[in-house]
């Protein structure tokens, strides 16, 4: 399969093996907090005018 736009590849020259697409992308989802990443959102209706910065 060759690499394309949007495809990851990870070459780890330490551990001496490759990561592919699929499982380099599914790794790097899981260690995300999207839970607390959602929570922490702002609405813009949230921000007041004074607020902004020139």
């Amino acid at each position: 399969d060759r690499l394309r736009s949007g495809r990851m590849l990870l070459v780890d020259t330490v551990e001496k093996k490759i990561e592919e697409d699929n499982d380099l992308k599914l790794r790097i989802a899981l260690s995300r907090p999207h839970k607390k990443l959602s929570s922490a959102r702002i609405y813009l209706d949230q921000l007041r005018r004074n607020d902004v910065v020139p």
